[in-house]
């Protein structure tokens, strides 16, 4: 008979039966993985370092898609099936044109990348300020599909002039398009340079103490906000830092959003 060792007794009185809700379960034919990494900390990467991943795929395109989540190029990389507690290593994953599926992976399981680049650029990472934003011209940007500018031009609401309405009373009129915690939500920016849609789950609506009329408060997919959900030392939600942001209810799409690939 197996027993369980002092590591997961003691982590099972602390958060239950460790079957925690952001492990999931994946689609057929995916896995769901923990990723976590030799340089960057848990809370770099944020909450949501969960990812699905096919089990076609083979290492090396494996490792490319990890690239793009935490910046460590494909040839520094050394990874390690561990199992949901990181504690044990079940096996390095270093004949890359095998697939993900004949390690064996189960979901919850954890992918942990060991960062061998001996410029370790990827601590810069951390450091949001430093990322090239991606810039697109007014022309390009008129002619693209589904953006805010075309949306604000077909939903424009005309205003009463004579009418005492302040911006709260806007905002709340903007609200029959009712959105609530929980929603999968587009963010879209007025300004086309600054990352002009993210995608997220709404985590606040109301009122706020840094400005008038109802707020939108979101968690992020990936690390593109401002904050951890607080605004000058108040918290309206809990996420990890760069994963906040809030915005009006008219720049906020509710929608069945998938959530954002790395």
């Amino acid at each position: 008979m197996t027993t369980k060792g002092d590591f997961e007794i003691i982590r099972e009185y602390i958060i239950g039966d460790g079957k925690d809700v952001a492990v999931g379960k994946a689609p057929e034919g995916n896995v769901r993985l923990e990723i976590t990494h030799s340089v960057l900390t848990g809370e770099s990467l944020g909450t949501n370092n969960f990812k699905n991943f096919s089990l076609d795929l083979k290492v090396k395109d494996f490792k490319e898609k990890l690239y793009r989540f935490v910046g460590t190029e494909p040839k520094y990389m050394e990874l390690i099936l561990r199992d949901e507690y990181k504690v044990n290593d079940i096996c390095k994953l270093e004949d890359q044109e095998k697939t993900l599926g004949s390690f064996e992976p189960k979901d919850g399981m954890n992918i942990h990348i060991i960062d061998k680049d001996p410029n370790n650029f990827v601590s810069d990472l951390q450091d949001i300020s430093k990322a090239p934003k991606p810039v697109i011209s007014e022309e390009d940007y008129n002619k693209r599909e589904g953006t805010y500018k075309k949306w604000k031009e077909e939903n424009q609401l005309k205003k009463d002039n004579s009418s005492n309405k302040t911006d709260g009373d806007d905002d709340l009129a903007t609200q029959e398009i009712e959105i609530k915690v929980g929603d999968r939500c587009k963010v879209i920016s007025e300004d086309p340079t600054n990352y002009e849609e993210r995608l997220g789950k709404v985590q606040y609506v109301g009122t706020v103490e840094f400005s008038a009329g109802i707020w939108i408060g979101v968690e992020l997919d990936l690390p593109l906000g401002k904050n951890d959900g607080s605004v000058k030392g108040k918290k309206y939600f809990q996420c990890s830092p760069k994963y906040g942001c809030f915005a009006k209810p008219k720049n906020i799409l509710v929608g069945d959003y998938p959530e954002e690939e790395i």
